[in-house]
């Protein structure tokens, strides 16, 4: 038979069959072969007795044949796509060997023979007893490969072509993903694509209960991470910033009031205690706080208001560095300061540093969060169909500002979806001008309720920030190509809108602010029935033409302010009793306006004409100044040393022993009753009632001599508690026994020896 000539059929077969019987053709070249002769005719094996070769181990005449009929019949079987026939059932040595052995064995050995081909397919390997018989192993061997390897070729040329085949459809899939994910100029970062991982065993498709609850987890894992990640952030914010408010103590308030008169100055002190504190908001709720004591006038916080708005960039401009894997150090840091600290102004910067610590621990989980986001078909294209469009993005941005009462916080989540190629910028600056809007929202509600001065501050911050979003909402093109230009990192380009949008509008408006001012001003009227705790009440302008009208409504107002001293004297206990922070707060709120109102009635009063004045009622304005000179003077002590006192003891956990606080009680008492009696003498003008209140300084000086000496005593006796609030006790008696000297003082007019 030639090479590469076509398989036979069955009359092939036959003719084979009968060359090989013949001793010509390939099937008598097959039997030799197989063998293990070569083409040359075999050589019978010797006889027992060293003879001719004939008997028992001869071979037999008909293995050709069978040889040739086995070659040919695989042939074919493979020519009609049926695999060769078991190698065991054209062997002459297998048949023979089976005819003798008894039937219900050859009955079994045929089973087993039979299972082991339905099995396999072939015989994988023969038994030891049949290897090496009459050359039937190499024969066998022969037998397989020739059979077998078209049937491998074809094989493997098929599975290479469905290798190639699948390969290009992935090539093909992964390009489609390239270029759905590529983005435009201003678009999203693009993703990578996911990566293929291989199915577990047995796991079906969607639907089913196992992959619901699984996506269940991933929802949750991320609302978690969402949530603690901005309550870290928030609460990391509010602590530095009171941190830093408490360690500037009263310069802020200083820096703020003291700088309004000059537009650009104004500007420049709102913006560096913005950064101090890291709430525009915050700085807003100032102002409109000292507005309603009358520390100030709306037209002086314009600028203050636009200086704001520039430093609370500085926070967001903080975030945006690359240090959310220094997080912990941070918060150990600040940690480890604020337990060590000995001085309460080291603390408060270890609180600070604490506070740094925890916004960028919390900006680390909020991006960690984030992250299965990307894998998430639903949630993407929900960010995107907000972040898409303008209007959208910037209602919900403002909302959420508002909710959290922060614009850092808002920026701070924005950061985090921008870095893990969430939101492009185009979104991005959007949520920019919504964060601003929105934290307007914190200073609105404060000044519910408040003058109008203090909402017209409120005001004023909210129309700044209306207006600057309206006029940047046509140039948002150019201002996104801008913000593009100046960084590469997505976080520093937030960042940097932020900036740019703030800076511009103080720019923008500051030459303005005297129009803006009469504007809110017509927005905003003036109160009709305006008389709030901050506001004079009996001062009226038209009574000055009239200078004994005007000393006795000055008389009115002196007396409401002593009353408001008296309260805070009175509160002073309650707060070294209960360590009520809020009480401690109202009290010290208590004495601005003691300032407030001191200051108004000695402008009041040095309106006066004094041509039309006599010597009588000169008089009386002079000891009405004596007279509210020494009622701020008691506010400032209550105010400055014993509510400083009263904090240190909040803040070190410390109690007065029983003793102690039974003294400070006795001494309190006695401060405060005189003080009663010396405000009705005033009121009365009854000059005997202000010598008794002006014979008690001897006795006051020698009981509070007295206390001194006997919490001496407790210190000697070695009482714990005494010993642990020695200097606050000490410190309070004095301030005490101050008090009761400018009581004293109080008298000094009533009885003509100003």
């Amino acid at each position: 038979m030639e090479r590469g000539a076509p398989l036979p059929g069955p009359d092939g077969r036959r003719a084979l069959g009968a060359r090989a019987r013949a001793g010509r053709g390939p099937g008598a070249r097959a039997a030799r072969l197989s063998r293990g002769r070569g083409v040359r005719e075999p050589v019978p094996p010797r006889a027992r007795d060293g003879g001719s070769g004939a008997g028992r181990h001869r071979p037999s005449a008909r293995r050709p044949r069978r040889a040739a009929r086995a070659v040919a019949g695989g042939v074919g079987r493979l020519h009609r796509g049926r695999g060769a026939r078991p190698r065991g059932r054209s062997l002459p040595g297998v048949a023979a060997r089976a005819a003798r052995l008894p039937a219900p064995r050859r009955r079994a050995a045929r089973r087993r023979q039979l299972a082991r081909t339905r099995r396999h397919g072939s015989h994988r390997r023969l038994a030891p007893e049949r290897r090496g018989r009459a050359g039937g192993g190499a024969r066998r061997r022969h037998q397989r490969v020739c059979l077998r390897a078209p049937r491998l070729l074809v094989q493997l040329a098929l599975a290479a072509a469905r290798r190639q085949r699948l390969a290009d459809r992935r090539a093909a899939a992964a390009a489609r993903v390239a270029e759905r994910h590529r983005a435009p100029a201003g678009g999203a970062r693009p993703r990578p694509p996911r990566p293929r991982l291989p199915r577990r065993r047995g796991a079906r498709r969607g639907g089913t209960r196992t992959g619901a609850v699984r996506r269940a987890r991933a929802v949750t894992a991320v609302v978690v991470a969402l949530f603690g990640g901005l309550a870290l952030l928030l609460y990391g914010i509010r602590l530095s910033g009171d941190s830093l408010q408490r360690a500037a103590g009263g310069r802020l308030r200083s820096l703020l009031t003291g700088m309004a008169r000059h537009r650009p100055i104004a500007v420049a002190s709102g913006a560096a205690v913005t950064a101090i504190i890291q709430s525009s908001a915050a700085t807003t709720l100032m102002l409109i706080g000292f507005v309603s004591a009358g520390l100030m006038t709306f037209r002086q916080t314009l600028g203050i208001i636009l200086g704001a708005d520039i430093g609370t960039t500085f926070t967001v401009q903080l975030i945006a560095f690359k240090v959310t894997d220094y997080a912990l150090l941070l918060v150990g840091l600040g940690f480890t300061i604020t337990f060590l600290a000995g001085r309460r102004a080291l603390k408060d910067v270890g609180q600070a540093i604490l506070g740094l610590g925890l916004v960028f621990l919390g900006l680390k989980v909020i991006l960690e969060g984030v992250a299965p986001l990307r894998d998430n078909r639903l949630a993407m294209e929900l960010i995107e169909a907000v972040a898409g469009n303008t209007t959208m993005a910037i209602l919900v941005a403002a909302v959420f500002s508002a909710l959290v009462a922060s614009s850092a916080a808002t920026l701070g989540v924005a950061l985090a979806l921008a870095s893990q190629g969430l939101i492009g910028l185009n979104g991005a600056v959007a949520i920019v001008l919504g964060a601003n809007i929105g934290t307007c929202a914190t200073a609105l509600t404060a000044s519910m309720g408040a003058t109008a001065e203090a909402k017209r501050v409120a005001v004023a911050h909210i129309a700044f920030k209306l207006l600057g979003a309206a006029l940047m909402l046509p140039f948002i093109g150019p201002f996104t190509a801008m913000v593009a230009a100046s960084a590469a990192d997505p976080a520093r380009q937030i960042a940097n809108a932020h900036t740019f949008f703030n800076l511009g509008i103080s720019l923008l408006f500051l030459p303005f602010t005297p129009l803006a001012a009469r504007a809110i001003e017509a927005i905003v009227p003036d109160d009709q029935t305006g008389d709030t705790p901050f506001r004079t009440r009996y001062l009226d302008e038209r009574a000055l033409d009239q200078p004994s009208l005007a000393l006795g409504q000055a008389t009115r107002e002196a007396l409401r302010m002593a009353d408001v001293v008296q309260i805070m004297l009175r509160d002073t206990v309650a707060v070294f009793r209960t360590d009520n922070q809020a009480l401690l707060e109202e009290v010290e709120q208590r004495d601005d306006q003691v300032d407030f109102l001191e200051r108004e009635i000695k402008l009041f009063l040095a309106r006066l004409g004094r041509e039309a004045m006599g010597p009588e009622l000169s008089r009386k304005e002079i000891g009405l100044i004596s007279f509210i000179g020494n009622l701020e003077n008691i506010g400032d002590i209550v105010d400055k040393n014993l509510m400083e006192l009263a904090r240190k003891k909040l803040y070190q956990a410390r109690r007065f022993s029983e003793s102690g606080w039974t003294e400070i009680l006795e001494f309190h008492g006695l401060v405060s009753k005189n003080l009663e009696r010396a405000i009705a003498a005033f009121a009365a003008n009854d000059k005997t009632l202000a010598q008794e209140v002006l014979d008690q300084r001897p006795f006051m000086r020698m009981r509070e001599r007295e206390l001194r000496e006997s919490h001496i005593g407790r210190l000697r006796a070695g009482l714990a508690e005494s010993i642990e609030t020695s200097e606050i006790h000490l410190d309070v008696l004095t301030n005490l026994k101050r008090i009761s000297s400018h009581v004293s003082a109080l008298m000094l007019p009533i009885l003509d020896e100003v």
